[in-house]
């Protein structure tokens, strides 16, 4: 935030200063339900989860037609991945579908999505967007 401050970037110290907000009223929900301080993979979560606010406030003003919005949404979700970790490739998540198929004792079929879906998040935790898991799980389910 300092060095945003410095080089006078008003959108990075915008962008920066809503996620330290977001940051902070997570902290007060936390400790007004009697928990300790966050930890790193919660501070994380509030992070994609801010990204993925605003790709989806993106997309709602290109269908409103509203693209100038639209960019500074997709902006703002730029600047606030440069703060995340980098998400695993399409081949590890693909590796880890097969894993969980492979392990089950069912017919594989897109009856089995949720099943597959919900294991494959769980060990991926945090690893990769569930979007794009969800893609995966369906083309290796046949769905």
């Amino acid at each position: 935030m300092t060095a945003a401050m410095r080089e006078q970037d008003a959108r990075r110290l915008s962008v920066l200063r809503m996620l330290s907000a977001a940051l902070k009223n997570k902290e007060i929900e936390r400790r007004g339900s009697g928990k300790e301080a966050m930890s790193d993979e919660e501070m994380m979560d509030v992070l994609r989860t801010e990204i993925k606010r605003r790709n989806d406030a993106s997309e709602g003003f290109r269908r409103g037609g509203r693209n100038d919005l639209a960019e500074k949404e997709v902006e703002e979700a730029r600047i606030l991945a440069e703060y995340a970790p980098a998400e695993v490739g399409d081949d590890i998540i693909a590796d880890i579908v097969r894993d969980i198929i492979a392990a089950s004792d069912k017919i594989p079929g897109p009856k089995e999505f949720g099943r597959v879906m919900g294991a494959a998040i769980q060990r991926l935790k945090g690893q990769a967007s569930g979007e794009r898991v969800s893609a995966i799980v369906r083309r290796a389910l046949g769905g």
